[in-house]
């Protein structure tokens, strides 16, 4: 006979258990899909080759959005990731971002990876500060747009969370943590050089009116302006991965590229998490011996040829969503040994490929039978005595839920 694993979902306590995959930190979709190239914003961009911060053309920004295949829920967290480059180059179609969002997206998440403006005077520290407001009003844009077409891609509001390499982390720390009274004076209008006022944080690439304010940060070898800018009242759970031996974005402060004295002074991961531990606020921060820039096997964005086989880069995807786990406060996924307590007078267990339930009152009683993506595989109404419930052509992880009269239902949406 066929064995199968099932977990058991119930409230109340006295089970031997033993960890098995759980969505959100397993791979439990087997398929994902993809939509490209969808328009989240239009904004006024600095062309390819530079001029002036008052020449600019009309740019749709795109970006790519992954969800899981079969999975019936109706509200998904969501990962929105913003690509590296240092503001002069990469897109959404970066290696990594687009291994990443697929990735995420077998584990039960919607992902999307996002293009930003990106060109800038190397030669001004004012450009340079532009164009990390540009980037920043594009995040914000972002995530007001995927709010907005939320019941679209099945996303829910309440969870989503952003994940940023190198440039791409500067983003969304500037988006989190800088208020519009923080934005640097080279943000506005001036008449020599001549460039136009950028505006808000919220005021560019679509009129949609959501908070830009995300639930959570992951944050890989990027680094702030100002370390000022995060106060308790701001704090975001955040998760950040930067090595020690980074030449190119400081692990503590500097210019970037070693010695851009162009560029802005930065605070690397390693001085805000003193900032966060000085404020008190919990967080993760995951220092790498040794290891420079990009070090989950990338250059630029870009893996080698063939198999992804860094172990870092497992190592940050196991730690990342555990974090988003216990961010989203979900139960421990675990499976249980399928026997209720004597006094329930119900009890439950696995023989073969059958569900066996003996019922030992008159109560009426319920069970349904879910796969982790969460569709529902068979519903029985029992009566009194004992069932066999067959699981033919059930196959993999499922959830097993008991319902009766006395016990408060747990809704399909915290099952995982």
């Amino acid at each position: 006979m066929k064995q199968f694993t099932f977990l058991l979902i119930l409230i109340c306590t006295g089970f031997a258990a033993t960890a098995q995959p759980c969505r959100y930190t397993s791979r439990v979709f087997s398929q994902v899909a993809k939509i490209s190239d969808v328009v989240y914003a239009n904004v006024p961009s600095i062309p390819a080759v530079y001029v002036a911060e008052n020449v600019t053309t009309d740019l749709d920004l795109k970006m790519d959005i992954w969800q899981p295949i079969g999975d019936t829920m109706l509200k998904r967290p969501l990962i929105i990731l913003a690509h590296g480059g240092g503001f002069i180059s990469g897109t959404k179609d970066n290696n990594d971002m687009q291994y990443l969002a697929d990735t995420l997206a077998h584990y039960g998440y919607v992902t999307a990876s996002i293009d930003y403006r990106i060109t800038l005077n190397a030669t001004s520290t004012g450009s340079v500060e532009r164009a990390i407001w540009r980037a920043t009003q594009d995040g914000s844009a972002a995530i007001r747009f995927m709010k907005e077409k939320s019941e679209l891609y099945g996303i829910d509001t309440n969870q989503v969370f952003v994940l940023g390499s190198s440039a791409g982390t500067f983003l969304w720390l500037s988006e989190m943590y800088c208020s519009n009274a923080e934005r640097l004076q080279s943000t506005y209008s001036a008449a020599f050089p001549p460039q136009p006022d950028l505006g808000c944080k919220d005021c560019e690439g679509n009129s949609y009116t959501h908070s830009s304010r995300p639930n959570a940060l992951v944050g890989c070898w990027g680094a702030i302006q100002d370390t000022s800018w995060i106060s308790a009242t701001e704090y975001i759970p955040a998760i950040m991965f930067h090595g020690d031996a980074d030449p190119v974005v400081p692990y503590s402060e500097g210019y970037p590229f070693s010695a851009l004295f162009t560029a802005p002074w930065v605070y690397g991961s390693a001085l805000m998490h003193e900032r966060l531990n000085h404020l008190g606020e919990v967080h993760e921060f995951y220092s790498g011996a040794g290891q420079l820039h990009e070090y989950w096997g990338v250059v630029n964005g870009a893996f080698p040829p063939g198999p992804v086989t860094d172990p870092d880069w497992e190592g940050i995807i196991v730690k990342t969503t555990q974090f988003l786990y216990n961010v989203m406060g979900q139960p421990n996924c675990t499976a249980v040994s399928i026997n209720y307590p004597t006094e329930n007078k119900t009890k439950m267990w696995i023989d073969g490929n059958a569900l066996i339930v003996e019922k030992m009152d008159t109560k009426p009683f319920s069970i349904q039978v879910y796969s982790l993506e969460g569709k529902m595989l068979l519903s029985r109404i029992l009566p009194a005595g004992k069932s066999i419930v067959g699981l033919d052509g059930v196959s993999g992880l499922v959830v097993v839920k008991a319902a009766a009269e006395t016990r408060k239902l747990v809704s399909v949406e915290n099952l995982y």
